[in-house]
C-alpha cells in the first residue's frame, strides 16, 4: 500500500541537492548549503521529504560543494569542490576532495586534491582497493578531464588528465570487468562535442571515441550497453553504444536536456527539463528508445536527481526563484504527481 503523501511536495531553502542513495526506509542527501560561505551538506529525509537531520561541513572562510555522494558497507564518501571561491563563472581556487562519514553522518576522514588549480570531482565510484574520483581540472585558458584513484584512506595512487578543450565537462564513469568507461564533453572552440574514454585499471587509456556535436550530463549501462543523456542541437537526447563505444542508436526528443539517466529493468529512466521556462520533465523509454511515458511539472526549474522508491520516484528540483532552492517531489511509478 502507497504512503500517505500529505503534501504535493516539500521545499528546501538554500539548499541544493545533487546527489541521493537509499538509506534504509529513508534517503541520504549530499549537495550545498547556500550560506554566506557555501558549506558541503548531508542530510536524511524521508519519502515525504521531510528532513529528519542535516550535517554542514566547511568553515566560514571559504566554500564548499557536494556533488556526489557513494553508500558503503560503514558509512557514506562524498566527493565535490572544497576550499574555493564561488561566483557565477565557475569561481576560483576550488580543490577536489573526498570526505568520509559514519553510518550517522560525522566526519571521519577529509583529503582535498589540487590538480591544477580550480578543480572539482563531479563523480566517484567503489573499487575493490579504493575510489575513482572523476572531475575537471582548470588551468589557465583551458580545462581538462581526470581521473584520480585514491586508497581507502584518500591517499593517491594515479591521476590520468583525457580530453583538454577551452571548456570541458565530466559526466560519468562506469566500472568494467578490465577498467573503466569514462564520458565527457569538450569544447576545443568549435563547439561541444561528445568524448568516451576506455581505461585499465591503471588509468592508462585503451580506446577513444569522439562522437558528433553535443554535450552529455551522464551515462548508465544495462544489459552490456551504454546510454548516454544531453542536449544536442538545444534537444532533448539519448545515445545508446555497445561496450565498445560504437553507436548502437541516436534519439532527439524535444527542447530541453538530460540530466540524470537510471536503468530500471530492462528499461531507462530520465530526468530533465522541458521546454524555454524551464519545466522538470521525467521520462521513461525502453531499450530501442521507444518512449513509455512523459511527465512534466508545473513548477520552473529541472530535475538534479532522483531515486525509485517502493512507490514510484522521489524527485529532486532545483530551482532559482527566488532564490537557489531544491524542491523534493514524490510521484508515481507512470510519473504522475501524488496528489
Amino acid at each position: 500500500m502507497m504512503p500517505n503523501i500529505k503534501e504535493h511536495s516539500k521545499k528546501l531553502e538554500d539548499i541544493v541537492i545533487t546527489s541521493v542513495v537509499k538509506k534504509g526506509e529513508n534517503y541520504l542527501c549530499t549537495g550545498t548549503l547556500l550560506d554566506e560561505w557555501y558549506k558541503t551538506i548531508l542530510l536524511e529525509i524521508d519519502e515525504e521529504g521531510s528532513v529528519l537531520w542535516k550535517k554542514p561541513f566547511g568553515d566560514d572562510q571559504v566554500d564548499y560543494e557536494g556533488q556526489d555522494l557513494l553508500a558503503m558497507d560503514d558509512g557514506y564518501l562524498v566527493c565535490g569542490g572544497s576550499e574555493g571561491v564561488a561566483s557565477k563563472s565557475g569561481g576560483r581556487d576550488w580543490k577536489a576532495y573526498i570526505l568520509k562519514t559514519d553510518k550517522s553522518g560525522d566526519n571521519i576522514l577529509y583529503r582535498s586534491y589540487n590538480i591544477s588549480g580550480n578543480d572539482v570531482a563531479w563523480s566517484v565510484i567503489e573499487d575493490d582497493d579504493g575510489f575513482l574520483l572523476l572531475g575537471e581540472a582548470r588551468g589557465g585558458d583551458s580545462k581538462s578531464i581526470f581521473v584520480l584513484k585514491v586508497d581507502d584512506d584518500g591517499n593517491k595512487i594515479w591521476k590520468e588528465d583525457f580530453a583538454s578543450g577551452k571548456k570541458a565537462l565530466s559526466c560519468g564513469i562506469l566500472k568494467t570487468e578490465d577498467g573503466y568507461v569514462i564520458a565527457g564533453s569538450i569544447d576545443q572552440g568549435d563547439g561541444w562535442n561528445n568524448v568516451l574514454l576506455k581505461v585499465g585499471k591503471d588509468g592508462r587509456s585503451i580506446w577513444e571515441r569522439f562522437l558528433d556535436r553535443g554535450i552529455t550530463y551522464d551515462i548508465c549501462s544495462l544489459d552490456n550497453q551504454m546510454y548516454l543523456t544531453g542536449c544536442k542541437d538545444d534537444k532533448f537526447y539519448v545515445i545508446c553504444l555497445d561496450k565498445n563505444g560504437e553507436l548502437n542508436w541516436e534519439k532527439s526528443f524535444f527542447k530541453g536536456r538530460g540530466l540524470r539517466i537510471l536503468p530500471l529493468g530492462g528499461s531507462i529512466v530520465i530526468g530533465g527539463e522541458i521546454g524555454e521556462k524551464p519545466n522538470p520533465v521525467l521520462y521513461k523509454i525502453d531499450s530501442k528508445g521507444k518512449v513509455e511515458w512523459v511527465q512534466d511539472y508545473e513548477y520552473e526549474g529541472w530535475i538534479e536527481t532522483f531515486v525509485k522508491t517502493k512507490w514510484g520516484y522521489l524527485l529532486f528540483i532545483f530551482g532559482l526563484e527566488p532564490r537557489e532552492h531544491t524542491r523534493v517531489m514524490h510521484v508515481k511509478n507512470n510519473g504522475a504527481p501524488t496528489l
